[in-house]
This record gives structure tokens, sequence and C-alpha cells, in this order.
């Protein structure tokens, strides 16, 4: 119910209202090839957006769509962008920096980190998360325009 209305404000000129890293990431289903649209907040690692599906709480499974890369279309800051989507799923050593970056940002609680977590214990809960949670990397098909 509240996906679709966050979605028209994201189209919208209103989309100032939310930060930046709200996007809506479109996308045809693997099995269904219906279209759907998602609205989540989004951390850049490198060239990348990264997403936590149901961000440490019950997975959903669109994810599940991008075990193969595939073609999706996000927009962000108001602006469509032709993107290439993957999951990363039982390899920690990729996964693992890009939910470092993610949890700078989002839902660190939800994993252990608290204000006072060292950088060790940091990186170790970020790794044992790397572990459990599937990653959907997003590199968008031309550079990203930070402006």
């Amino acid at each position: 119910m509240i996906n679709p209305v966050v979605e028209l404000i994201l189209r919208s000129p209103f989309r100032l209202l939310f930060p930046n890293n709200w996007v809506v990431l479109s996308y045809t289903g693997r099995k269904t090839h219906r279209k759907y649209s998602l609205v989540f907040h989004v951390a850049q690692y490198k060239d990348e957006f990264v997403v936590v599906p149901g961000c440490f709480g019950e997975l959903p499974t669109w994810w599940r769509n991008f075990r193969k890369e595939s073609p999706v279309d996000l927009l962000y800051k108001g602006k469509s962008i032709e993107c290439s989507a993957r999951a990363i799923e039982h390899n920690e050593t990729a996964a693992a920096p890009r939910l470092a970056e993610y949890v700078r940002h989002f839902h660190a609680s939800s994993i252990g980190i608290k204000a006072d977590t060292t950088e060790e214990m940091f990186n170790e809960l970020v790794t044992k998360a790397a572990k459990t949670y599937p990653i959907v990397a997003i590199r968008p098909r031309s550079s990203i325009d930070n402006s």
C-alpha cells in the first residue's frame, strides 16, 4: 500500500521530500514476465548501488530474479538509469565490502552494530551477515551522476 504512494512521489517534483538514496527499481519477473517496481533506499559502493533485500528481517523473494545478471531500470534522483542487477549470495568476499557500506548508512543495529562497536567487531559482524543475507548489486550501464 505504501510502496505505490512513495513511488508516485519519487516520480514527481516532490521527490525532494525524500533523501537522494531512495530509489525505484523496475524489472521484469524472470518466471512471470510481469513488470514490477519496488521502492527502497540504496547505498553506493564504488560504481554500484547496493540493496539488502528484507534489510535483515524476513527475506522477500524478489531478489531471486537477479541470481543471473538482469536488466533493470533505476529511478535515481528523478532520472531513469538503465542498469544491470545481480544477486550476491554465498560469497562473503564479494558481499562483505558492499554490505559494510550499506550498514554504515542503514540498519546497522539489525546485525548488532552499536555506536561503541570497534572496527574489528564491525568487520566480524559484517562478515557473519554477508554469509547469511543476499546482497543485490545494481550497476549502471553508464557512470553514476552524483549531482
